[in-house]
């Protein structure tokens, strides 16, 4: 296999803490695309990362903006995790509450977009209406999930999708998103000192499993994830397309093909089919050792694998003849051939 290649720009830190920055994200000035601009808060130990453009307020009301924390970046499918916080709903008494309401905040010409697919609407509690309401170029959309239980012995632990209505609820979000808030509709709580708050988030599909016990509690769920709960953000650079032939985006040769992000939304880069790394730097997309990784070759028993640039065969065993990679290899000479020979 080639060698690895960095992830960053020659020159250019790749680290925050424990978080790959790879371009074209980038911390220091002409180490990364508008937009994708990383902060490495080194006040943490280990450094937490933050995405300069993209931020949530920590109050709906009275307004300030934080950055989004990352958890990830996966460059080779164009997506960052972030964390998101956690909307609640607590009763102070059968008619008072107090409200916390999750909101982001992504610049509309910026290269970040909620991710339909990888995310979910989720809410917690024991009466609970969960909304997810967003926008997307002048475009207005609106989503709900409630959860009614009477009783918690009919709860049950596990995926939100299996339990719906039985403590949590779960619900799918249209695509292009990059303003969110994630609010209540607030009913009176006869139940507030057994089950005082509500909780509702956007969250990586299967990644929150339901449990009993957050029914329970004070704000026991942000308190059990307090740095927040995953979410996926697509990107793209906006400030261009695929041309049809020698266009001027970034991912001109070195194994790496453009994909066009959709409603002229700027364009993405992957690798080739048969290479993996960072589509968005020169010789980023390194060949796949197909026959290094069992799990990314399909040769037959009777054959050896054989890697090549961007793919792999199988070449039958001495004495064999056939294909090893689209069926068995079988014997040049069949036994009923060796005995008559023999």
């Amino acid at each position: 296999m080639a060698e690895q290649q960095p992830a960053a720009l020659p020159g250019c830190p790749d680290k925050c803490g424990d978080i790959t920055i790879p371009y074209p994200f980038g911390i220091k000035p002409g180490c990364y695309l508008a937009g994708f601009e990383v902060i490495c808060n080194q006040t943490f130990n280990p450094p937490r990362a933050f995405l300069a453009d993209a931020g949530m307020p920590s109050k709906i009301v009275n307004y300030t903006r934080a950055p989004l924390e990352l958890l990830d970046v996966l460059v080779n499918q164009s997506k960052v995790r972030v964390y998101a916080a956690i909307s609640s709903d607590c009763s102070t008494n059968g008619t008072n509450h107090v409200l916390f309401e999750q909101s982001i905040k992504l610049q509309p010409s910026g290269p970040f977009t909620l991710s339909a697919n990888e995310n979910t609407l989720v809410g917690v509690g024991q009466n609970v209406v969960a909304t997810f309401a967003g926008s997307f170029t002048g475009e207005e959309y609106s989503n709900i999930c409630l959860s009614f239980l009477s009783s918690v012995s009919k709860a049950r632990n596990g995926s939100c999708e299996d339990a719906t209505g039985l403590g949590c609820c779960q619900q799918t979000l249209p695509p292009g998103i990059n303003t969110t808030l994630v609010t209540f509709q607030h009913k009176n709580n006869s139940k507030w000192e057994t089950y005082p708050c509500s909780y509702a988030m956007l969250v990586e599909k299967s990644w929150y499993n339901f449990s009993t016990e957050d029914l329970y509690g004070h704000l026991g769920l942000p308190k059990k994830y307090n740095r927040g709960v995953p979410l996926v953000l697509d990107f793209a650079i906006r400030n261009g397309s695929c041309p049809q032939e020698n266009g001027s985006h970034a991912c001109v040769n070195g194994n790496r093909t453009c994909v066009n992000a959709g409603n002229d939304q700027g364009y993405k880069c992957n690798c080739m089919e048969g290479y993996d790394g960072n589509p968005y730097i020169v010789n980023g997309c390194q060949d796949i050792d197909e026959c290094a990784l069992r799990s990314k070759n399909n040769c037959s028993s009777n054959s050896v694998c054989i890697n090549t640039a961007g793919s792999y065969n199988c070449r039958c065993k001495r004495g064999m003849t056939g294909d090893g990679k689209i069926g068995p290899c079988t014997e040049k000479f069949p036994p009923a051939a060796k005995a008559a020979v023999g």
